[in-house]
């Protein structure tokens, strides 16, 4: 299982948006916990920032690393793809 406990906040670094600088994660989902789920137990942990955006990450089956995922928000696909873009940015120093 993935240990590292998240941060409160993303990064500070001068390279993420403002916006990402200040969101916090509002709710870990443990997919361990089947309790919590409803779904069978895997080693996956879904954060949920306050602006209802996500960061999935899990183990990868084949190889020793880490896989993460993003789901971002947009009106559009080219706005939600910025969004991901300023989230993977936040995330770099975190992840490394």
């Amino acid at each position: 299982m993935i240990r590292r406990p998240p941060r409160s906040t993303l990064s500070s670094s001068s390279a993420a948006s403002d916006v990402y600088k200040r969101q916090k994660v509002a709710s870990v989902i443990d997919y361990e916990k089947t309790e919590e789920t409803g779904l069978p137990k895997a080693n996956v942990l879904v954060y949920k920032l306050e602006n209802n955006e996500t960061v999935i990450v899990r183990p990868s089956g084949t190889e020793p690393k880490i896989k993460i995922y993003y789901t971002t928000l947009g009106k559009d696909l080219a706005e939600a793809e910025a969004e991901k873009e300023k989230l993977a940015e936040a995330l770099k120093p975190i992840m490394e």
